[in-house]
């Protein structure tokens, strides 16, 4: 686990809100000042550009209107392929594409096969007030007639929350996954995980 310092002030928006353009443009100026040290630095840390990495994930998903809650879960992968992301809750209820509001989280984007860009994410938000239990994170992949049905997608699942002034990353999964097929992709329990 590792924070992305990127000292914008979040704290103002109100969980389930969109970012407010102005703190777009300071998570731009982050995104540009560390590309900046990467860039002129002799030794270039793998961890500087992992961060560097996770700030413009992040910025894709609040370019496209995602909100934040005090998790978020965000599904990246780039050329064909249809990836829908899912959450169990504790209850058993499914947040998905086609049910977007359950049990105190929220899909708030959604890249589906009719999408006609080659860069895709989709976000899920939990609230504060979402249950305690055990909740799963899930990844599967939807064969569409217009795709090759034997090809397998390269995906990247990222856990973070947003913080008062930085950007917490708690996990970062890459995986490739087949058509058809169902993954679950990452577990944890609340109230735990929200004590980190």
């Amino acid at each position: 686990m590792f924070s992305v310092a990127v000292h914008i002030p979040i704290i103002n928006a109100r969980e389930g809100e969109l970012v407010p353009e102005k703190q777009l443009a300071a998570l731009e100026a982050a995104i540009e000042a560390l590309e900046r040290q990467v860039n002129g630095s002799t030794q270039q840390s793998t961890e500087q550009k992992e961060h560097l990495a996770d700030l413009r994930d992040v910025k894709l998903v609040f370019d496209q209107d995602g909100a934040y809650g005090a998790m978020n879960f965000s599904l990246f992968w780039s050329g064909p392929g249809d990836l829908d992301l899912s959450l169990v809750c504790p209850s058993g209820e499914i947040v998905a594409y086609m049910n977007k509001i359950n049990c105190g989280a929220s899909l708030d984007i959604d890249s589906g096969f009719w999408s006609s860009s080659t860069e895709h994410v989709e976000n899920i938000y939990l609230s504060e007030s979402a249950p305690n239990g055990q909740y799963s994170v899930n990844v599967t992949h939807y064969v569409s007639t217009n795709e090759a049905k034997d090809a397998s997608v390269r995906f990247s699942l990222m856990v973070y929350r947003v913080g008062n002034d930085d950007i917490h990353v708690i996990s970062k999964i890459a995986d490739d996954i087949q058509p058809r097929e169902a993954q679950r992709v990452f577990v944890f329990s609340l109230p735990e995980m929200l004590a980190h």
